[in-house]
């Protein structure tokens, strides 16, 4: 994972790209909680965060 900033400026989190077969593609249901309290935490100090599907 890597840290990225988007053409508009945006600033955004990236998974490496690994290949079809590794064993860690995809996102658990504790990833996916993370990211979820993650977003949460920023919202509630008023940052803006969307969680990708």
């Amino acid at each position: 994972m890597h840290a990225k900033v988007s053409k508009s400026g945006l600033r955004f989190f990236a998974h490496d790209r690994v290949s079809p077969d590794c064993p860690s593609n995809g996102e658990t249901a504790a990833h996916r909680e993370l990211k979820a309290v993650i977003a949460a935490t920023a919202r509630a100090i008023g940052l803006e965060a969307e969680i990708e599907a």
